[in-house]
């Protein structure tokens, strides 16, 4: 079992389910610490993704500012002309 928050840092995701299913027949059993920490690990990598997510956004956002100002250029310019 870990122990230290270090330790359990240290176990991948199927480890720790590993060692949750054979800590869930104990009858003095908190499941809470392992499914919290599941939860955290699932956050995080949720997290991560989010802001991916949003950078990738905010270059479309700037692409499509860019190509409208191109746009509008040269609407005045035909328009001038």
């Amino acid at each position: 079992m870990a122990e230290t928050y270090q330790e359990l840092q240290k176990l991948n995701d199927e480890e720790l389910i590993k060692e949750y299913d054979d800590r869930a027949k104990q009858t003095d059993f908190q499941p809470d610490f392992y499914l919290d920490e599941l939860n955290r690990r699932r956050q995080d990598r949720l997290t991560k993704q989010i802001k991916n997510m949003t950078a990738f956004i905010a270059v479309l956002t700037g692409v499509v500012t860019l190509a409208t100002l191109v746009n509008v250029a040269f609407f005045v310019r035909d328009v001038l002309t």
